[in-house]
């Protein structure tokens, strides 16, 4: 069971807990609460959709190519006609890539 799962199944039985987690939350205090709350809102922003950055490192016909794109959780770049992942690989973020696009267009535009 991986941390999100386990989080969500203690929050789901929070509501009407059981003597064991009972004891277990008079004991942790609402520190044990809040830390599963916060793993759940990682796993929340993770699935949220997010615009990349996107950076040019080379020039064609004197204007600056914007050819890569970097996972705005985790940093990894990726090539922007070459790597269309949905969710980045090293970290699992979500990528809007309609809006990757978008602003790809955006910046060819002010040139």
């Amino acid at each position: 069971m991986n941390k999100y799962q386990y989080a969500f199944d203690k929050l789901s039985k929070l509501t009407s807990p059981d003597a064991e987690q009972s004891y277990e939350l008079e004991v942790r205090g609402a520190d044990y609460y809040h830390e599963l709350l916060d793993t759940l809102y990682d796993l929340v922003e993770k699935e949220t959709a997010t615009t990349p950055d996107i950076e040019g490192d080379g020039y064609y016909k004197g204007e600056l190519v914007y050819d890569t794109w970097i996972c705005p959780r985790c940093g990894t770049r990726y090539e922007i006609d070459y790597d269309d992942y949905e969710y980045c690989p090293k970290c699992g973020q979500h990528i809007d890539l309609d809006s990757l696009e978008q602003e790809c267009e955006d910046t060819e535009d002010e040139e």
